[in-house]
């Protein structure tokens, strides 16, 4: 019987019990270990062997990043593929259904369910509904609003302002911050703290912090560097011990 479906995976519990329910289920099923498919590529490419209707992708492999990769190769190949996952990120399931990943599974579901999902993208059928795809594209475009909007707030902030919000996160005080060379009164730290209050939409330098760290912003390394990334010089949860001001 001709093989039907694969899966590329790790060699885990998981995978090997996925195999033996798919068959008991009547699939004819090919196990890929990822690694020998990133080193190797496809096996049918190269051989005589048909390739199959419909792989199943463990997104958590160990390199994430070849995951992608394997995923862009299968669906290039006219293959239809089913991710499998016990991540949560919706950013990254939206990802999948971009390369053209025909639904995600998580693998927390009850084996039983996760069998029925692979069977239907084994028989051509859809995997996700209609309406999950519309409820992950709708959480999709809702956080790009809001990276969209928290990236316009920051870039409102002077250059001082945001060297000031960068020792804020560092856990620094009003008086530290304005002992730091180029030595300011505390009255002008403050003009600056509430200026860059007003501008990021927050009531407290404590709400400006976690802002900062929900978009990813790092403070600047020079006072005319107000770029975003890399980490900051503290956690969230450092930043949530400081006294008030």
């Amino acid at each position: 019987m001709p093989t039907d479906l694969v899966i590329v995976d790790d060699p885990t519990l998981f995978a090997e019990s996925l195999r033996t329910a798919l068959s008991l289920a009547g699939h004819s099923v090919d196990w890929l270990p990822a690694d020998e498919a990133t080193r190797a590529g496809m096996p049918w490419v190269v051989g005589d062997r048909a390739a199959p209707s419909a792989a199943v992708l463990d997104l958590d492999l160990t390199h994430r990043r070849s995951a992608l990769d394997l995923l862009e190769q299968l669906v290039g190949q006219g293959v239809r593929v089913a991710v499998l996952t016990a991540s949560d990120d919706h950013l990254e399931w939206a990802r999948c259904l971009e390369l053209g990943a025909i639904g995600v599974v998580q693998k927390t579901l009850p084996l039983s369910d996760v069998v029925a999902a692979v069977s239907r993208l084994a028989a051509g059928e859809p995997v996700m509904t209609e309406t999950q795809r519309s409820e992950l594209q709708r959480e999709v475009d809702d956080r790009a609003r809001r990276e969209r909007e928290l990236e316009a707030r920051f870039a409102l902030l002077s250059p001082d302002e945001a060297w000031v919000l960068g020792r804020l996160m560092a856990g620094e005080l009003v008086h530290d911050i304005a002992r730091t060379p180029p030595v300011r009164s505390p009255g002008v730290v403050h003009g600056l703290v509430n200026s860059a209050l007003h501008k990021l939409q927050v009531a407290s330098w404590l709400g400006a912090v976690n802002l900062a760290h929900e978009y990813g912003w790092s403070p600047p390394s020079k006072r005319t560097d107000t770029t975003r990334g890399g980490q900051s010089s503290s956690s969230p949860e450092a930043a949530s011990s400081l006294h008030s001001i």
